[in-house]
């Protein structure tokens, strides 16, 4: 069983709509749906993150020399 928590949050009204439209489309709840962007979202910001401790430490003379 998923461990899960509410919580509550305001979204503007033509983003709920289409939120709802896809909803309906893929035939998935609205929840299934932002979960599975919010994980792509923090994927991808951790993705650039390890991108740019790889360009500093590219940088770090000291740590090139070895």
């Amino acid at each position: 069983m998923k461990n899960t928590m509410v919580f509550t949050s305001s979204l503007s009204k033509d983003l709920l709509n289409e939120l709802d439209y896809y909803a309906r489309k893929l035939n998935k709840n609205k929840n299934q749906i932002l979960e599975a962007a919010l994980i792509r979202f923090l994927d991808e910001l951790k993705r650039m993150e390890y991108i740019r401790s790889f360009k500093r430490a590219n940088k770090d003379k000291e740590l090139l020399s070895g």
